[in-house]
């Protein structure tokens, strides 16, 4: 989850102060580091700022898709081989369903 200083973290789209007053949204890093947009998914967005944001759609689309898939994930030791596998695999098909979520936003 993004890290929250009040008063020193700053809203990527405004660049204004997050204070403890402000409704915010924010986001552990998520979108692959060759994404666009990689630099808001490490983020705290004031609310307002990201609800009208142009690309709000993809974020919440990708997020929850990302939720869903990391949903599924085994009940294992995080240093098992099944682990392993499954999170190559979750990484293979969160990254393609990356690239068709920007090609339908239109993100390139």
């Amino acid at each position: 989850m993004a890290i929250v200083i009040e008063g020193r973290t700053k809203c990527p789209l405004c660049s204004r102060t997050v204070s403890d007053r402000d409704e915010i949204r924010a986001f552990t890093a998520f979108l692959p580091k060759q994404h666009k947009l990689w630099r808001y998914s490490d983020a705290a967005f004031h609310e307002d700022c990201f609800s009208s944001w142009e690309h709000r759609r993809f974020f919440e689309e990708v997020w929850d898709a990302r939720n869903d898939l990391w949903s599924e994930r085994p009940d294992v030791p995080h240093d098992s081989s099944e682990a392993r596998d499954w999170y190559s695999e979750f990484t293979s098909s969160f990254n393609d369903l990356v690239e068709q979520l920007s090609k339908k936003h239109g993100i390139s």
